[in-house]
This record gives C-alpha cells, sequence and structure tokens, in this order.
C-alpha cells in the first residue's frame, strides 16, 4: 500500500464508525416507535399511558429525523 492510502484508512475507518453508530441510534428508534404503536393498537391502555406512549414516540420521530439528516449530510460528503 502507498503512504496516501495508509493516511486515508483511518479517515474512512472512523467514518465508517460514525455511521454505523447513526444506523444503530436510528435502529433503536425505529424499534420504539414500532413498540409504542403495537401498545397504541392494543387498546388496553389508560389515557395518561396513551399520552405518555405519544410524547415518547414524537420524540423518537424527532431523533430519527435528525439521524437521517445526519446520513444525508454524510452521504454529501459533509461530515
Amino acid at each position: 500500500m502507498t503512504s496516501e492510502a495508509n493516511s486515508q484508512e483511518p479517515v474512512l475507518d472512523d467514518r465508517a464508525q460514525r455511521i454505523s453508530s447513526v444506523v444503530h441510534d436510528l435502529r433503536h428508534c425505529l424499534h420504539v416507535l414500532r413498540m409504542g404503536l403495537t401498545l397504541l393498537k392494543s387498546n388496553r391502555i389508560k389515557e395518561d399511558e396513551f399520552l405518555e406512549i405519544c410524547g415518547t414516540m414524537e420524540g423518537e420521530e424527532r431523533r430519527a429525523a435528525e439521524l437521517v439528516e445526519e446520513l444525508v449530510a454524510f452521504a454529501r460528503g459533509q461530515k
């Protein structure tokens, strides 16, 4: 390998690790949303639980949107 190729390896490795971390976080958001939907569809929850689940899902949706924006920035080479 050339010294130029060696110098790029850590950059690519760091980038791959960051992307992997973002994807992991995004999967977590999707899991929380899926679980929330399952609970809401069960029709066995009280109103206060319903509101709490909706609040959690809203927060996860916002986080997922941020993560998607991060992935788009990676794809464009901005990060």
